[in-house]
C-alpha cells in the first residue's frame, strides 16, 4: 500500500486501482456491489415489469455499461460509485417500463426461486431494522409485495436509502428533491411500508 492509500477506504483504493485499467479492482468493486445493485433493481422494476423482465438482464447490462464508460466516473467514495451505477440502472428502468406500457402484453408472475440468493435477501431485509423480520426467501417475499404496494417513489427513496446506504444528500441529488424533502419522504415511506407488513 502506497502512502496515497492509507487513508482510503478499501472501497476508495479499488476505485483508485480501476482508473490504472486494473481489471480485477474494477471486477471487484462491481462484485462488491451487486447484491445491493439486484435489489435495487427488482424491487423499482414493481410486480408487473417483474413479469416481463428479469432483473438479472438489467443488472448485467449496467454493469456492462459501468465497464464500458468507467473512464467517465469522476467520484472518488463508494457512495458516488453507487450513485454512478443507479443513474444508469435508473435510465434502463424507465426504459423498460415506457416499452411494457407500450406493449401491455401479459406474463408470468416472477417465481419464489428468484428470491433463494442470499446476496437479494440480505440487501432484502436491510430494508428494516435487525430482528424485525428473519432473513430469508418468504420475509424477502413479503418485503417485496409490501414495497410492490407502494408508489413509485416511496419505492425508490427506500431501496436508494436502506438498500444502497446513500446519504440524503446523494438521493436528492438522483431524485431530484432538496435533502429536507428527501427525509420527509423517507419517512412516509417507512412508516407505510411498516403498516403493509404488519397486515
Amino acid at each position: 500500500m502506497t502512502d496515497a492509500d492509507a487513508g482510503k477506504t478499501p472501497t476508495e483504493r479499488l476505485i483508485a486501482a480501476a482508473r490504472t485499467k486494473d481489471q480485477q479492482a474494477l471486477g471487484a468493486l462491481l462484485e462488491q456491489t451487486l447484491g445491493r445493485l439486484r435489489a435495487f433493481v427488482r424491487l423499482n422494476l414493481g410486480a408487473e415489469l417483474r413479469a416481463h423482465e428479469e432483473d438479472q438482464d438489467i443488472v448485467q447490462s449496467t454493469c456492462r455499461e459501468a465497464v464500458e464508460h468507467f473512464p467517465q466516473f469522476q467520484g472518488h467514495t463508494e457512495g458516488e460509485w453507487i450513485a454512478w451505477l443507479v443513474t444508469t440502472a435508473r435510465n434502463k428502468l424507465r426504459a423498460r417500463h415506457r416499452f411494457w406500457r407500450r406493449e401491455r402484453r401479459a406474463g408470468a408472475a416472477s417465481p419464489l426461486s428468484a428470491l433463494e440468493d442470499a446476496g437479494l435477501v440480505r440487501a432484502y431485509v436491510s430494508v428494516l431494522t435487525p430482528g424485525k423480520l428473519a432473513a430469508g426467501a418468504e420475509a424477502a417475499a413479503r418485503i417485496e409485495a409490501a414495497l410492490d404496494g407502494l408508489s413509485a417513489e416511496h419505492r425508490e427513496v427506500i431501496t436508494l436509502a436502506r438498500i444502497l446506504g446513500l446519504p440524503h444528500a446523494q438521493i436528492a441529488g438522483i431524485m431530484e428533491r432538496s435533502e429536507t424533502a428527501v427525509r420527509q419522504l423517507l419517512v412516509r415511506a417507512l412508516r407505510t411500508l411498516t403498516a403493509a407488513l404488519d397486515r
